[in-house]
């Protein structure tokens, strides 16, 4: 015979593909006819976009490409120029675990880049950038607890366990554009490079809707009527709505923002201009809810056929914006005057132990001694700390710059950096689950030489429920001999434990 027991389902999705590669590609570009010779190249910069991203049985493939700026000193040594390069990005990944209709999320970054003076009117542009994709299946959980009813015979120990599966991925594209203005009174004529970056600075559920509040940073490098050269800098506000659902009420979000298109135009006048920008918006969301399972059964009548099922499930047990400053001075490689415009661009977190380390790339363009535009690529590192206790872990999620500085010092230049790392504390719940029991009624557990009634002093480490299965009795008989609402603690009284027949 077969115990009813209560079966709950929660619907879900398991990651069932995580892998990232590094894709390297070349591209070559011939000065156009109306710039001149190559002197010395001064900074080589790009940002990846994504174009296209397919799943199929067994396979994903993500498209992209990399625009790059190549600035250059002409031959005459003085004035500056600007090449742009596209370098196509391709990545395909293979397993039979992906599924046709998978969910995916893909992230892109730019790892490298270089160039190579093939001749004074040719360019080789090298770019490597890193591709992660994570893939989830439809699935779900099912979970066996007590049913109302009274079980008879059964004894059944019900316990609770908070779980977060994923339980929504999700994405949407959307267009933000923006108006800026040149501090001053000149006049640009030409963007010559151009740095973007976004982050997303505050992610929370709303029902089955997902809001996101994030910034982009624009820096662009400009060519001034008058021919010197002057960066400026400006920030852009957005705010998304995406749907989500089967979100739970207690969400914990991840999203990731990648460009498919990025453009800047300055207005007639030279004066100002306009900034539009094609984004992807990628969210897988966990929801943290406690389920009842059956943690043991025994029976003083039959003996009990028992299918257990192992139950192992990450769980996010809080969330944190951990923060850090830096100040660190920088060697460029040449005495900086002025810093015509500083970029600085987070790369992919790294987790060791209790420690979330951040590469921190600065872009340098600066004034030396004689006036002249040089350029320079540093990297740091900023370290957030948090203590974990055993069986505790780490999960990095979006990454924001709350300020970023750089002046010129005697040693150098100085950068001041204040960042922000949103972080997930996860842990592993595991544990045996009880899934179906069975019993023969035509075969009965023989008790006749039990003792009725047993008296022990219970130890720290009993409870109820151990005592009562080792001794043939239930929780309830002893609680109602004993007037016991649990054991006594501290363990001084002796205990009646009566069988049950």
């Amino acid at each position: 015979m077969e115990v009813m027991l209560n079966r709950t389902t929660l619907d879900c999705f398991r990651n069932v593909f995580t892998q990232t590669v590094f894709k390297e590609d070349a591209q070559e570009s011939v000065v156009p006819d109306t710039l001149p010779d190559i002197g010395e190249i001064l900074s080589t910069t790009g940002l990846a976009l994504i174009r296209g991203k397919d799943v199929g049985e067994g396979r994903i493939r993500v498209e992209g490409n990399i625009p790059v700026r190549v600035l250059y000193r002409g031959e005459s040594g003085e004035d500056v120029f600007s090449l742009e390069v596209t370098v196509p990005l391709y990545a395909s990944f293979e397993s039979p675990s992906i599924p046709a209709e998978g969910c995916c999320v893909a992230d892109i970054r730019v790892s490298s880049l270089s160039t190579r003076v093939l001749n004074p009117r040719k360019i080789s542009v090298r770019a490597e950038a890193s591709v992660t994709v994570r893939c989830w299946a439809s699935d779900s959980l099912e979970y066996f607890s007590a049913p109302g009813e009274d079980t008879g015979e059964v004894q059944l120990l019900e316990r609770g366990a908070v779980v977060s599966p994923v339980t929504a991925v999700t994405e949407k594209t959307f267009v933000l554009t923006d108006e800026f203005s040149l501090p001053g009174s000149g006049a640009a004529t030409e963007v010559l490079d151009r740095h973007t970056a976004v982050q997303a600075e505050e992610v929370r559920a709303a029902g089955d809707k997902l809001i996101v509040r994030g910034s982009v940073r624009s820096g662009l490098l400009l060519r001034m009527e008058d021919g010197s050269l002057t960066g400026t800098e400006f920030s852009t506000q957005f705010s998304q709505v995406i749907e989500a659902e089967g979100m739970g009420k207690d969400s914990f979000p991840q999203v990731v923002l990648l460009f498919s298109g990025v453009y800047y135009e300055l207005n007639g006048d030279g004066r100002g201009g306009s900034m539009e920008l094609h984004l992807v918006l990628q969210a897988a969301v966990r929801s943290r809810t406690e389920v009842r399972y059956i943690a043991d059964a025994y029976s003083n009548a039959f003996s009990l056929e028992r299918e257990t099922e192992r139950l192992e499930q990450p769980c996010v047990l809080s969330e944190l914006t951990l923060s850090t400053s830096l100040r660190e001075q920088l060697d460029p490689g040449f005495a900086p005057g002025e810093v015509v415009l500083s970029e600085l661009t987070p790369g992919q977190a790294q987790i060791d132990g209790d420690t979330v380390s951040v590469p921190l790339t600065a872009l340098l363009y600066c004034l030396d001694g004689e006036g002249r535009v040089l350029a320079a690529e540093r990297t740091v590192q900023a370290r957030f700390r948090y203590e974990l206790a055993a069986g505790q872990r780490l999960e990095p999620c979006e990454i924001a710059l709350r300020e970023a500085q750089a002046s010129p010092g005697q040693d150098g230049v100085e950068l001041r950096v204040q960042t922000e790392v949103r972080v997930f504390v996860t842990g592993d719940m595991q544990t045996d689950c009880i899934r179906a029991l069975r019993y023969d009624e035509s075969v009965s557990a023989d008790l006749s030489d039990e003792p009725s009634l047993t008296l022990l002093r219970a130890s720290s480490g009993d409870s109820l429920w151990e005592i009562a299965k080792r001794c043939h009795s239930t929780v309830d008989l002893i609680r109602e001999v004993n007037g016991l609402e649990d054991l006594p603690q501290p363990w001084e009284k002796l205990i009646a434990i009566p069988i049950a027949r």
